[in-house]
């Protein structure tokens, strides 16, 4: 019989915590849920560990953190295979209208002590 080799560590601890995360989210404990589908990602990184982190950070209310997992699952998805794709362009641009970001330059950090928003 064919010897099939065992996942990397990582891509079996990444399915671990998303199997962890997926439970607490259909048990409704959205905030965990996302923390546990980051963390998958972050063991190793999938468009599904990032979909699912944006969508339990949606389900939280929390829209900046929604914004950058589905820019996240963007460059990890692929446009041509992956139904959630459009659906995750449309969400980004659509948080996008309605949250301002600001960008910083510091041309001189050595100066820099502080900075109040």
């Amino acid at each position: 019989p064919p010897v099939v080799a065992a996942p990397p560590a990582d891509q079996a601890e990444a399915l671990r915590l998303f199997r962890a995360a997926r439970a607490l989210y259909n048990a409704s404990e959205f905030h965990q849920a996302a923390l546990g589908f980051e963390a998958s990602f972050a063991a190793a990184p999938s468009p599904e560990a990032a979909y699912n982190a944006a969508l339990a950070h949606d389900r939280v209310g929390d829209r900046v953190a929604t914004l950058t997992w589905f820019r996240r699952y963007l460059t990890v998805a692929r446009r041509d295979i992956d139904p959630s794709y459009p659906l995750a362009v449309q969400r980004v641009a659509e948080l996008e209208a309605r949250l301002g970001e600001l960008s910083l330059r510091i041309d001189h950090p050595d100066g820099l002590r502080e900075i109040r928003v």
